[in-house]
């Protein structure tokens, strides 16, 4: 039975039809993720992200209330900055209302900790930073030998505000300046959370950026299954045509005639 604040805040946009989190499906995907990736709290970002980017920001709190049930209050203020920091970077790709049910499930969970602040590193001012240079940095690390190059030109050229924003705020302020996970932890952030709304043209982009900064071909096959099961799980399956190993092939040849 759902608590007045869980229907209020937590619950409120998913369908009435929804499906019901499986405890064991989601403990099972976050410990064979967290094998693959670099850490435990990686992993449960991810699949925050994940949850987030498929409207079900709500089942976000039941998976960090399993995972952290058996550990002390000190443990969840370390682990909660990371899940934090993953639902921040997912928001400008997911959407913050889908981002928003995550937070407040998170924030009653903390209350039930008796966790009132949680401190952690943050990123410098915008006014203390030029943000617009770091995207500049942050975009040519991932993007290079992945291709596509038209997609920036076409955006800047037609919609140079967007174009701004992204270079600035997404890609310098949120990705490029994380406090949090190094720039090949972050890109796989923002690969679950594209993977997992569907957008398969731009997923292709992003396995191929996510391998091109350093992460492994397991750790990123390991991150599409997740999304598959997740989606399969939600009801709302993403494309089967996502070949990895031939993406990592096209950009070794891309970056071969660098």
């Amino acid at each position: 039975m759902a608590t007045d604040f869980e229907t209020k805040y937590t619950n409120a946009n998913i369908d009435q039809d929804a499906t019901e989190y499986e405890s064991d499906l989601f403990v099972r995907l976050h410990a064979k993720l967290s094998n693959t990736v670099a850490s435990e709290e990686l992993s449960i970002g991810l699949i925050a992200a994940i949850l987030c980017a498929q409207c079900r920001g709500d089942a976000v709190v039941r998976l960090f209330h399993d995972v952290t049930k058996d550990k002390t209050a000190d443990q969840v203020r370390a682990l909660f900055p990371a899940v934090r920091e993953a639902i921040t970077i997912a928001t400008p790709f997911v959407g913050l209302p889908n981002c928003m049910p995550a937070c407040f499930g998170l924030v009653n969970e903390l209350k039930r900790w008796n966790i009132e602040e949680v401190e952690g590193p943050r990123r410098v001012n915008l006014q203390d930073i030029n943000y617009t240079t770091r995207g500049l940095e942050t975009t040519g690390a991932l993007y290079r030998g992945v291709g596509n190059s038209e997609v920036r030109t076409m955006v800047q050229q037609y919609f140079p505000e967007l174009s701004y924003f992204g270079r600035t705020t997404i890609w310098g302020y949120l990705v490029g300046s994380s406090p949090i996970f190094e720039l090949k932890e972050s890109e796989m952030v923002v690969a679950a959370s594209i993977a997992a709304i569907g957008a398969t043209r731009q997923t292709r982009s992003h396995i191929k950026c996510a391998i091109q900064i350093g992460n492994s071909i397991d750790s990123v096959t390991s991150l599409i299954d997740t999304v598959r099961e997740i989606a399969d799980w939600n009801r709302k399956p993403i494309s089967r045509d996502l070949d990895i190993l031939q993406l990592a092939e096209e950009l070794k040849q891309n970056l071969a005639t660098l």
